[in-house]
C-alpha cells in the first residue's frame, strides 16, 4: 500500500489492483456525511476549526462522529489525516511493525503523536521493538531466553517481587507456583513495549476445565448452589442442575419478529430470576425486553421497563428490589418485584454513562461509569466515574482520570469495596469510593468480574485466562490458572469450597475438597432393577436421571453394600425426577 494525494484537499489509499478508497475530504462542511468503505461506516461532520502546528502553520481541523456509535469521535487535520488513529501499522515480515509518530518537512517538525520524543523524526522510520521470550525450569531455577527483536533495552519482572535488566537472566524462585512474568523492551527511538507470560513451576491448579457440548459456547454464568446454575450462550440462557455437566436451554418468550440479543441475567435464588434482552432489525430500532421467572425458569413473564434504550446489566437485591442499566439512560429500578419500573438518572455536570451498579440496600447503591463528552475540559473521554447514594435518589459523583475504564465493582458494605477494569486494574476503597488504592495492574489484559466472600477472600477473572485469588483483602493477588485460555467474563462461588468461572467458550470449576472434584451421573436406567454406584463409597453428590413419559409410579431404594436401606422413596412420580 502507498499513500497518495488526490486533488489538493483529499487523501486516498490504493493498492496494486487500482482500487481506490477515499480516506479524508477537507472540502466537507458542518452537517455533511462522509462514507467510509472499509470498514463500512458513516461519519457526520460536527465542527470545523483551525489548529496551529509545532512550526506555527495553521491547518484546518474537522471533528466527526460515527453515526452508529456516538462515542466514536474523530479529528482530521489537513495534510496529516486522522490524528487519533495515525497511519495503520505496517508489518515488516520479521514480526515487527512501523508506526506513524510524527510529521516533518523542510521547515521542521509539523506534528507529534501522543507524548513521543521529537528526536524520533531524525530518521525516516523507527523499528518498534517486539518483546518475546521462552524459559526452561530446572528445580525452580529458571533460564529465560530473550528472543525479542529490535530491542536494545530490557526490563524483567519475575512475578515474585524480583526484577532484572539483563538480556537473558537466570532467576531462582523460592517456591513452586504460577508466576506472571513480564518483559518490557524499547530502543533509542521507540516507546516501551510489554509482553506477559505465565510461568508454571510444578503448579497444580485447583481449577479444572469442564468440557461442554459443541453447541454450547460458554458466556457468563452464575451459580447459587454447587449444583444449580445458569449460563448464557449464543444469545440463549441455559440451566444446569448437576454442576455444569449437563445444560438445558431456558425457553424465553419471543415477543418480537426481530433477532434478539441477550444482554444479562441475575438470580436471587433457585426460583426468582430476571433476564434482559433487546430486539433489533437495524441500527435505528431497539426494542428492550425484560423477563422474570418465579419457578426456576420453567415459565417466564414479560415485564415492561420504561425505556427505549438498549438494556445492559441487571441485578436483584431481594424479591422486590431489582434494576437494569440502560444505554445513555443510567438505570431503571423496580421496588415491587418488576411490576412497575422507574427511570433513575445520576446527575453530572457533563455527559456521562453508567454501566453497572452494586446495591448494598435499596438506598445504598454504588455505580461505575465514564464521561462520554470528547470536548469536555479538563477531563478527557472515558474518564472513570464512580457514584454513590445513601438515599436512592441523591448521588455523589467522583471522577478519576488516572483509573482506566471499569467493568465491574463489588462492595462488602457502605465503606469497603473493589473495582476492576482495563489495564489489569484492581483498586480498593475503605471510605465509600472517595479514594482508591491500586492493588494490582497490568496493561496487557483486563479484568471483567470480581467477587469477595469476606473481607479477606476474593477472586477476580479476566482476559487471557486470568484467575487471581487473594486471602489478605487484595494486598497480594496470586494466579490460579497457569494454562493459556481465551479468558473469563464471570466468576461465582456458591460456597467457599466450590466456584465456577466462564466466558469466551471456556468453563472451569474450582474445588477446595477432593470429594467435590467429580460427580457421578446415571441417565435413563428405565427398567433396570438395580445398579451399582462406583466408586464405593461414592462422591458427595450423585445424580440419577430417568425417563417417565407416562408419569408412572416408581419406587427408589438406596442400600449400602451389605443391603442396609439408607433411603427409600415410594410412589416416585414425575415431580421427583
Amino acid at each position: 500500500l502507498h499513500l497518495s494525494i488526490r486533488r489538493q484537499r483529499q487523501m486516498c489509499i490504493r493498492d496494486s489492483c487500482n482500487y481506490e478508497q477515499l480516506l479524508y475530504d477537507f472540502d466537507l462542511n458542518v452537517g455533511d456525511i462522509f462514507q467510509v468503505t472499509n470498514p463500512p461506516l458513516t461519519l457526520n461532520v460536527d465542527s470545523i476549526t483551525q489548529v496551529t502546528l509545532l512550526n506555527g502553520d495553521s491547518r484546518q481541523s474537522i471533528w466527526l462522529h460515527n453515526t452508529n456509535s456516538p462515542n466514536d469521535v474523530r479529528q482530521w487535520i489537513e495534510g496529516l489525516g486522522d490524528v487519533n488513529l495515525g497511519l495503520t501499522y505496517t508489518s515488516d515480515w520479521e514480526g515487527g511493525y512501523e508506526e506513524f509518530i510524527c510529521a516533518k518537512d523542510s521547515t521542521g517538525l509539523l506534528w507529534l503523536a501522543n507524548n513521543n520524543n521529537n528526536t524520533f523524526c531524525d530518521s525516516l522510520t523507527c523499528k518498534i521493538s517486539v518483546p518475546d521470550f521462552s524459559y526452561q525450569n530446572n528445580n525452580q531455577v529458571v533460564t529465560f531466553d530473550n528472543v525479542s527483536i529490535y530491542a536494545e533495552n530490557w526490563s524483567w519482572d519475575f512475578g515474585d517481587g524480583s526484577f532484572s535488566t539483563e538480556e537473558n537472566p537466570i532467576h531462582t524462585y523460592n517456591s513452586v507456583g504460577c508466576y506472571e512474568v513480564s518483559l518490557t523492551t524499547n530502543n533509542n527511538c521507540s516507546e516501551e513495549k510489554l509482553i506477559c507470560k505465565k510461568v508454571s513451576l510444578d503448579f497444580e491448579s485447583p481449577w479444572t476445565e469442564i468440557n461442554l457440548v459443541d453447541s454450547l459456547n460458554a458466556g457468563r454464568s452464575s451459580f447459587l448452589t454447587p449444583e444449580i446454575g445458569w449460563m448464557s450462550s449464543n444469545n440463549s440462557l441455559f440451566k444446569t442442575i448437576n454442576a455444569g455437566v449437563n445444560w438445558e436451554e431456558q425457553i424465553l418468550p419471543h415477543p418480537s419478529p426481530y433477532a434478539h440479543h441477550l444482554s444479562s441475567f441475575a438470580f436471587l435464588n433457585e426460583s426468582i430470576g430476571i433476564v434482559v434482552a433487546w430486539y433489533s432489525n437495524g441500527p435505528n430500532f431497539i426494542d428492550p425486553k425484560l423477563f422474570k421467572t418465579i419457578d426456576g425458569g420453567l415459565t417466564w413473564e414479560e415485564h415492561h421497563p420504561t425505556t427505549a434504550s438498549t438494556l445492559l446489566n441487571t441485578g436483584i437485591l431481594n424479591e422486590n428490589f431489582m434494576w437494569t442499566t440502560a444505554q445513555y439512560r443510567d438505570f431503571i429500578v423496580s421496588s415491587d418485584g418488576g411490576n412497575t419500573w422507574t427511570e433513575k438518572n445520576i446527575q453530572t455536570s457533563f455527559p456521562s454513562e453508567f454501566k453497572d451498579f452494586h446495591a448494598i440496600t435499596e438506598d445504598t447503591i454504588f455505580a461505575i461509569g465514564h464521561i462520554v463528552d470528547f470536548a469536555q475540559p479538563p477531563l478527557v473521554p472515558w474518564t472513570t466515574l464512580i457514584a454513590k447514594t445513601y438515599d436512592g435518589e441523591n448521588w455523589e459523583v467522583f471522577d478519576f482520570p488516572d483509573i482506566p475504564l471499569l467493568y465491574d465493582l463489588f462492595f462488602l458494605n457502605a465503606d469497603e469495596g473493589w473495582i476492576v477494569g482495563q489495564e489489569g486494574t484492581i483498586a480498593h476503597t475503605t471510605d465509600g469510593g472517595v479514594s482508591w488504592e491500586i492493588q494490582y495492574s497490568n496493561p496487557k489484559f483486563s479484568f471483567y468480574n470480581i467477587v469477595f466472600l469476606d473481607d479477606l477472600t476474593g477472586w477476580v477473572v479476566g482476559s487471557g485466562g486470568r484467575i487471581l485469588h487473594t486471602i489478605d483483602g487484595g494486598q497480594n493477588w496470586i494466579p490460579q490458572l497457569c494454562e493459556d485460555t481465551k479468558g473469563f467474563y464471570s466468576i461465582s462461588f456458591p460456597t467457599s469450597e466450590v466456584g465456577f468461572a466462564s466466558g469466551q467458550g471456556e468453563f472451569y470449576k474450582y474445588c477446595a475438597l477432593p470429594s467435590c472434584e467429580t460427580s457421578s451421573i446415571f441417565e435413563n436406567p428405565k427398567s433396570v432393577a438395580s445398579l451399582s454406584f462406583q466408586p464405593n463409597p461414592f462422591n458427595d453428590f450423585t445424580f440419577l436421571k430417568f425417563d417417565n413419559p407416562n408419569n408412572e409410579s416408581h419406587q427408589f431404594v438406596l442400600t449400602d453394600i451389605s443391603g442396609r436401606v439408607l433411603l427409600e422413596i415410594k410412589n416416585l412420580s414425575l415431580i421427583h425426577i
